[in-house]
């Protein structure tokens, strides 16, 4: 049973905010962070702040209580001792355009005998109050979940033998997905898809990858997230690509060059023993925002607490409009002009890289390289950005 204080308490805090967002109804909304943590773990949810309409606020905020089961692990958590398995509830969120989206994950006592995982998501349209559905995303649901789930049957399952618990990548949980500005992300239960590690499975897809059965209309979800803004090239696509490979980021892919290893296989945790190329490493994560993500590292890498992330390959990505698997070389020279340096991949050198024999072409952005590898026909296979 839940104890009655924690529901006060944390039911008093949201309706305080509520006296402290009146004066600022004029500005952006945002998520606090609120932490419960004890000796045997933490819970972190968060509570929407600054909204003008105080219903859907108060709304919006009752229903992250309820989708993350919030007092109910607070309370599991507070009853912890040395014994148990513990608690650990995380979230993340994305907020704009009137779009609020959030997925909680949480890992140990959820209830049964053993320490388990789960996923719980909430997306929300603020200016309607209303939440949101695949109708709202797609214009052809059958269609689109289809595309998806070979996706998945052709790049995901075939690996999955000997790493998971659980492995039936279909069908795609539709009603229990997540969205950024760059991807939509669907989350399994754990009794259809886990992995070694103990978490449920996920399965993420860059917009570009299921344009064809987006809904763009103006003024809908994905529009005034501007989730099909870079589907195509845009005059400015080349200042984007610029300044964010100078920052060492790429679009919608969650890791960069410099991270510490140890703290990215925290997070997204590593699926199996790495696979070597000729001067490093190649590391896979578990998590469905990393499939077709690779990270990359010296050869001989120390402490993963003190070996950073060398590099990023995207073997899917969208440039601002360079897409791998769509895009061809005439595009980015277009684009980014001539390459500082381009090596050409013979089929017996490309294999080292896990490469198809092409041409890398490579650009210098700081103290970073960004990297485009086409195949025989000029097709873009995949894109690097090392330090």
């Amino acid at each position: 049973m839940l104890k009655k204080g924690i529901a006060v308490i944390l039911l008093a805090a949201l309706a305080g905010m509520a006296s402290n967002t009146r004066a600022l109804e004029t500005a952006e909304p945002s998520l606090d962070r609120l932490v419960r943590q004890t000796d045997f773990g933490s819970v972190a949810y968060p509570a929407l702040n600054g909204y003008p309409d105080e219903l859907i606020r108060v709304s919006v905020n009752l229903l992250l209580l309820e989708k993350g089961r919030v007092l109910a692990n607070i309370d599991t958590l507070n009853r912890q001792d040395a014994t148990g398995w513990g608690m650990d509830e995380d979230y993340s969120a994305f907020l704009g355009g009137g779009i609020l989206s959030v997925v909680f994950s949480m890992y140990g006592d959820l209830g049964g005998f053993t320490a388990s995982h789960a996923f719980e998501t909430l997306s929300y349209d603020l200016n309607n109050g209303r939440l949101l559905t695949p109708e709202d995303l797609f214009t052809d649901i059958p269609a689109a979940r289809d595309h998806m789930e070979l996706i998945m049957l052709d790049t995901v399952a075939p690996n999955l033998s000997g790493y998971v618990v659980n492995e039936q990548v279909t069908p795609l949980p539709m009603d229990r997905f997540s969205l950024t500005d760059k991807a939509i992300t669907f989350y399994y239960d754990a009794d259809q898809l886990m992995m070694l590690s103990g978490f449920s499975g996920s399965a993420s897809f860059f917009y570009y990858e299921l344009a064809p059965w987006l809904n763009l209309e103006a003024g809908g979800v994905l529009d005034r997230m501007g989730a099909g803004d870079y589907l195509h090239v845009m005059p400015d696509s080349s200042l984007r690509i610029a300044s964010d490979a100078e920052q060492g980021r790429l679009p919608g892919v969650p890791v960069r060059p410099g991270e510490w290893l140890a703290d990215v296989f925290l997070k997204y945790r590593l699926f199996c023993d790495p696979d070597y190329f000729p001067s490093g490493r190649f590391y896979q994560m578990e998590a469905g925002e990393m499939r077709g993500i690779l990270l990359l590292t010296d050869r001989q890498p120390g402490d993963p607490a003190l070996t950073p992330v060398g590099g990023v390959r995207c073997d899917r990505l969208n440039l601002y409009g360079i897409k791998v698997g769509e895009s061809v070389r005439e595009e980015w020279l277009g684009i980014l002009g001539e390459p500082d340096d381009t090596v050409d991949l013979d089929a017996y050198t490309a294999q080292d890289y896990w490469l198809p024999a092409g041409t890398s072409d490579s650009y210098v952005f700081g103290g970073y390289t960004l990297r485009f590898h086409s195949d025989r026909s000029g097709l873009l296979a995949c894109v690097y950005l090392t330090q």
